[in-house]
């Protein structure tokens, strides 16, 4: 198995905790076990991934939020919620097992089959900006989670977060994101 369905479940996992904060590790650890088959290389990266999330989180959501104007964190669709904290918990730490350019392309991926039709650039859009060697890159986690003053994008190109959907392309989405189909 590949490590994209490594990230899948993860973000399945991490979706389900943010709907049901009262999921615990009992439940999680079944989960990612049955979704991956006990392949066990794969089982310890999705679980690496969703405790990263999970200890940085708040980390994560001050950067995403700091870069996301017009936008709160709390406004933005659950699912692209998750994939910006775990696209972005990969380029801070995926370290040379997962360059910063693989976290983005991975999380637009995801963003593209999970999400709506605007997720894909919205994902792209903010975690762009934190890809070492771009101008006022954002890589850094310091005290101060602002962004310079020069990486700060203007409204004028500020990505477009996706329309929130209807309560039946809800229901699908939720099906979609954790790979369930109600059968």
């Amino acid at each position: 198995m590949r490590r994209t369905r490594g990230r899948e479940v993860a973000l399945q996992t991490l979706y389900q905790k943010e709907l049901n904060p009262g999921v615990g590790a009992r439940w999680i650890n079944t989960f990612v076990r049955r979704r991956l088959k006990n392949t066990p290389q794969l089982l310890d990266f999705t679980k690496s991934l969703i405790a990263g999330v999970e200890e940085h989180k708040s980390e994560l959501d001050q950067r995403i939020q700091a870069i996301s104007e017009n936008w709160r964190l709390d406004r933005m669709p659950p699912l692209d919620r998750n994939i910006l904290r775990l696209g972005l918990y990969e380029i801070q730490f995926g370290g040379e097992e997962t360059p910063p350019p693989v976290a983005l392309d991975e999380a637009v991926e995801l963003a593209k089959r999970y999400g709506t039709d605007q997720s894909g650039k919205f994902v792209n859009g903010l975690l762009d900006q934190f890809l070492p060697g771009k101008p006022g890159a954002l890589l850094k986690f310091d005290n101060n989670p602002e962004p310079a003053a020069d990486s700060v994008v203007s409204s004028d190109t500020s990505p477009e977060p996706p329309a929130e959907t209807s309560t039946g392309e809800a229901d699908s989405s939720t099906s979609a994101a954790t790979g369930e189909t109600g059968e």
